[in-house]
């Protein structure tokens, strides 16, 4: 039977969502995957990573056992180059010296766990819910997912788990903007670079997951340009898919009608492609 026009632009939007959260997972978890044939997954081989083999035995195992220092740096000194190429491209870069990331600091294992202490105040939020949607959102799974990993996961990157986007949202919730919340702090959307930045350092690269069409914002972006953002709402160095949960899968028809669907409304502007 012949696919209607409707339908077979409901199944596009069908198979493309599901293959977007498909391709979250997976480049989540590769970009942070201890750099081994054990832990690549399957369908990428280590020669494929262009990572000299070398440093394979330098790498954590599928235990997740922290490495010692010498053997963390090493791993860094192949990371931190690529990502700090990466950081260049950042419009928004006042008078920053790259070059005081290029050494692993020696405390750097201390300052990660003092970080998660001290950001604690940006997580265990409750989670947003839109379009009946109730959550985990891409935040939600990369903090839940990633939180419980040791250092050496993240090859010399120092992870920053925030949630960004439901911090936002509170902002300008029915309770929040009547004052008549009661539950526990939530820091204030607005005084989120303030709150933030002095948490962290010049001399380390973070990174985090946001979706927040507004980015980590420009404030905090130029105060600390070592910060990279893997977003999904735009505004950040490394885009991903905006999903919103994961879909069963289905068959995928052997010939579409359209090739490209563009969706949006009459109040907004069409979130593209």
């Amino acid at each position: 039977m012949a696919w209607t026009p409707n339908y077979a632009l409901i199944m596009l939007i069908s198979v493309t969502l599901f293959f977007s959260v498909f391709c979250v997972v997976q480049v989540l978890n590769f970009a942070f995957a201890n750099l081994t044939n054990k832990t690549v997954p399957s369908f990428l081989k280590l020669e494929d990573v262009n990572i000299p083999l070398k440093l394979e035995k330098y790498v954590s195992d599928t235990n997740n056992r922290e490495m010692d220092y010498e053997n963390l740096k090493k791993v860094a000194d192949v990371t931190i180059p690529r990502l700090i190429k990466c950081l260049k491209d950042s419009p928004h870069i006042v008078n920053y010296d790259f070059t005081q990331l290029e050494k692993l600091p020696k405390d750097i294992e201390s300052h990660y766990h003092d970080l998660l202490n001290k950001t604690k105040i940006f997580r265990d939020i409750y989670i947003h819910k839109h379009a009946y949607y109730f959550g985990p959102w891409i935040e939600n799974y990369w903090i839940n997912n990633f939180i419980d990993k040791p250092l050496s996961y993240f090859s010399g990157v120092v992870p920053l788990f925030i949630q960004w986007t439901d911090i936002h949202v509170h902002d300008f919730s029915d309770n929040k903007t009547a004052g008549t919340y009661t539950g526990p702090y939530i820091p204030e959307h607005q005084k989120m670079a303030e709150l933030i930045s002095p948490l962290l350092r010049s001399d380390v690269v973070y990174i985090t997951v946001i979706q927040d069409d507004e980015g980590v914002r420009r404030k905090l972006t130029t105060l600390r340009p070592n910060l990279i953002s893997i977003s999904a709402g735009g505004f950040g160095h490394i885009a991903i898919p905006l999903i919103k949960g994961e879909l069963k899968w289905m068959k995928p028809p052997k010939k579409f009608q359209y090739d490209v669907g563009f969706y949006g409304s009459h109040q907004r502007m069409s979130r593209g492609p």
